[in-house]
């Protein structure tokens, strides 16, 4: 009986790193094509039931959204303010690989343009 549960304790680990999923803590940089801008600053990314939420803190701003994920795509709303303090309201979408965020275009409510975005995700070493 032992030697079942030591065994689907060893199959399951691995399972579980594969459904770790997107959530953590990723740093950003991108182009805001409005004025040819670039930014850096970190993104944390949570799950909440069915749903995403997301909090951009930026050089240039900051901004909280709420996402849905559908396949390797994630779509967030958000919402924020520019250097200036200008309020923003926008879309941002996220290809996703192997369960992390890469990048993807942005753009904001009644703009013509778009932006880019790349994520990395930070990985917390345990003992260091």
């Amino acid at each position: 009986m032992q030697f079942f549960a030591m065994l689907s304790m060893l199959v399951m680990l691995p399972l579980s790193f594969l459904f770790a999923g997107i959530s953590g803590t990723y740093q950003v940089h991108g182009g805001d094509p409005s004025d040819g801008s670039t930014y850096t600053g970190t993104l944390v990314i949570e799950k909440v039931d069915e749903v995403y939420t997301a909090s951009w803190m930026l050089s240039d701003g900051s901004s909280t959204g709420t996402g849905v994920r559908k396949g390797d795509n994630l779509a967030i709303v958000f919402v924020g303010v520019d250097a200036n303090n200008n309020p923003l309201t926008g879309v941002q979408l996220y290809k996703i690989e192997e369960n992390t965020l890469t990048s993807g275009p942005w753009t904001i409510y009644g703009s013509t343009t778009k932006g880019f975005e790349v994520a990395q995700k930070e990985h917390h070493h345990s003992g260091s």
